[in-house]
């Protein structure tokens, strides 16, 4: 939990870098689903800010792999704290169509 929220820290200052590192560290940590969910959700949005959106992409598909309620209820992320970002429901709607 210490990575997790010094990488919030970071993200907050605009220091992606080491709030990557953190997250990746809080990310190789998490015990529960929602741990791992928290942090996924957490590493694509900071790689969105940084304008990685490739990786972006991949961390937020990661995340709907682990959740895959997130696929069609995207508002379960008020579980986990998180306002939805533009990004991730562009994801979702790449990843159904996909599917179709």
């Amino acid at each position: 939990m210490a990575y997790y929220c010094r990488g919030s820290s970071y993200f907050e200052l605009g220091k992606y870098a080491p709030a990557i590192e953190d997250f990746t560290k809080a990310l190789t940590l998490s015990k529960t689903k929602s741990e791992k969910t928290m942090n996924l959700i957490s590493l694509a949005s900071t790689y969105y800010q940084a304008k990685d959106l490739e990786k972006d992409k991949l961390y937020y598909r990661k995340a709907i792999k682990l959740e895959p309620k997130l696929r069609r209820h995207p508002e379960i992320l008020n579980e986990y704290e998180y306002t939805i970002h533009p990004m991730m429901e562009k994801t979702i709607s790449e990843m159904m169509s996909s599917e179709l």
